[in-house]
């Protein structure tokens, strides 16, 4: 068997001597469905899909989706593909694969992104936001005010995670907050996430968990990466404020917890029952000792 052409050399010149537009790849390949493959080297043009074909793709994978004829892990494969094949540079080398980047490369990472968080991938999602992020900047069109609102509340996600270096994440979420502009807090979806922001920083849950159930879908998505952070907040507060009992129907109403997954995660969290066979189950809030983080209630998820 024949063994596949190698791709283009690494060119050894410096950077003034190169000539940027010819180390675009420009791909010839005519299949739609392609495996992803991290780069270690510069790509064949035969492997590489050319933009027609790329379109092609978006419309198969965006189709299956709809029609659920196949898992996210087939989904975020193809999709990651596509996006490789659109505008990424393999490690270290100069060569860039095509270097698309117009309405179509727009469009691919909004498709997934909104899928990353349908399936609460957060790590794909901010992938696709990062890079739409600079496509928006360079004057390019598509979806940036949707995707503005999700920034913050990824932002809000991402300050509330801040460990290691407390000031990261804030300094993060007040960067996005100062690229907000007046139009911008006419859309409804940005001003939802502006007041959740704004729920968070003042550790008003009562109007966090309201956000919650009236959030647009995709809003919601990302708010529930963090709904356990507040739901221990929450509980927390409840505990100092509410002496010596509380309703266990009460807490599990105001967290939107239901049925015995709520009860359990209330007494993982640390509350303790009166009497947990008790027709209105009460929650010695003396007594209760709420975990501090989430990481020490990894469980309760």
């Amino acid at each position: 068997m024949a063994r596949p052409s190698p791709g283009p050399p690494t060119p050894q010149l410096a950077d003034s001597e190169l000539n940027w537009d010819a180390l675009v790849i420009k791909g010839t390949s005519s299949v739609i469905e392609k495996d992803y493959l991290r780069l270690t080297s510069a790509p064949n043009p035969a492997s590489v899909r050319p933009e027609p074909v790329l379109a092609q793709a978006l419309k198969l994978v965006e189709s299956k989706w709809r029609a659920k004829s196949c898992d996210y892990t087939y989904v975020c494969n193809q999709m990651k593909s596509i996006r490789q094949d659109c505008t990424s540079s393999a490690p270290i080398l100069v060569y860039q694969v095509q270097h698309i980047k117009n309405e179509l490369t727009v469009r691919v990472y909004e498709v997934h992104a909104r899928m990353a968080i349908q399936m609460r991938d957060l790590n794909e999602f901010n992938q696709c936001q990062t890079q739409l992020a600079q496509l928006y900047d360079h004057g390019l069109a598509g979806c940036r005010t949707e995707f503005l609102a999700y920034r913050v509340l990824y932002s809000v996600f991402v300050n509330l995670q801040a460990t290691g270096d407390a000031n990261a994440g804030a300094v993060a979420l007040t960067q996005v907050l100062a690229s907000v502009r007046a139009e911008h807090r006419a859309d409804a979806t940005v001003a939802h996430a502006l007041e959740v922001r704004e729920a968070v920083a003042l550790h008003d849950y009562a109007r966090f968990f309201s956000l919650y159930t009236g959030a647009p879908p995709l809003s919601a998505g990302i708010m529930e990466s963090y709904i356990d952070i507040m739901r221990l907040q929450a509980l927390r507060i409840m505990c100092k404020a509410y002496l010596p009992t509380l309703p266990l129907a009460f807490i599990k109403n105001a967290l939107r917890l239901e049925g015995a997954d709520g009860d359990a995660f209330v007494a993982k969290a640390g509350a303790v029952f009166v009497d947990a066979k008790a027709r209105d189950v009460l929650v010695d809030t003396k007594a209760s000792e709420i975990v501090a983080t989430r990481g020490n209630a990894n469980d309760l998820v």
